[in-house]
């Protein structure tokens, strides 16, 4: 296994260096300010992979299963973090809209209520105001 390894160690690292660049093509490829989340699905990946070498593998199968065994590895990574990152975006979006709108009804009910007690007040005012009015009135008379 080591002689086999030794023969083919150019082959390997050829095709691990072109796996590690294919998932730096992929990922700069990538689009992560969509509002939508990127496909991180195994066929999606094996296809965005075989977009970017155009289905061009390692000469030898030891290289192939070195090349299939990294490519993609990262860019799925990347995927996913990108993915959560919009979900968590998502989520802290939703929590805030759910306080603006408990605040605006704190708001609102809390003016109502406030305009009602000075719609009383008034009421009470203006009728003392008209009482002390009669009465100062009435005495004049006297």
């Amino acid at each position: 296994m080591i002689q086999t390894f030794t023969q083919d160690q150019h082959q390997h690292y050829r095709a691990q260096l072109q796996a590690i660049q294919v998932d730096m093509t992929m990922i700069l490829r990538a689009n992560p300010y969509e509002n939508s989340p990127l496909d991180d699905s195994a066929e999606d990946v094996e296809r965005e992979i075989e977009n970017v070498t155009g289905g061009s593998l390692p000469n030898t199968d030891a290289a192939v299963k070195d090349y299939l065994a990294l490519a993609g590895k990262r860019y799925h990574e990347y995927v996913q973090q990108i993915n959560h990152a919009l979900e968590q975006r998502d989520a802290d979006l939703t929590a805030l809209q759910n306080r603006y709108e408990a605040a605006v009804a704190e708001l609102e009910k809390s003016s109502s209520y406030k305009v009602q007690v000075a719609q009383r007040e008034h009421l009470e005012l203006a009728t003392t105001v008209r009482s002390r009015l009669i009465n100062s009135v009435t005495k004049k008379r006297d």
